[in-house]
């Protein structure tokens, strides 16, 4: 089965030179969230360790999912002289609660994006 996106609002923020971007989606054939973060940022820096990234994805109660899988190991890092983007997958078990907010914490500093519902928009 298809997974399906998720809206989520911002698409992305900054922290410090860094662009952050998230993309969550329900997995259809297992019933888990996935979380796609992709950290964009300059060439030559040193590559990011899995450990280094913390997620929360929270239901609209504030009650953090259950996390299943996470990187352990340095992110796969693509790009050239222009730029590099390093990316993490999280996958986080479904409950009968939506998930409302997603807290990407990364360098000391974390970061809140909404998840939007289809018929609603903003869960709160």
């Amino acid at each position: 089965m298809l997974n399906k996106n998720i809206s989520v609002e911002p698409q992305s923020l900054p922290i410090g030179n860094t662009s952050v971007y998230v993309e969550v989606s329900s997995e259809q054939a297992s019933d888990n969230w996935n979380v796609m973060i992709v950290f964009s940022r300059a060439p030559n820096q040193a590559p990011i360790q899995g450990q280094q990234v913390k997620v929360q994805l929270l239901d609209n109660r504030g009650v953090p999912l259950e996390v299943l899988e996470r990187p352990s190991s340095t992110l796969v890092e693509v790009g050239g002289s222009l730029g590099t983007s390093a990316n993490a997958l999280f996958r986080f078990q479904n409950t009968k609660s939506t998930p409302a907010q997603l807290l990407v914490t990364y360098q000391e500093q974390t970061l809140r994006f909404w998840i939007l519902s289809e018929e609603k928009g903003l869960i709160k």
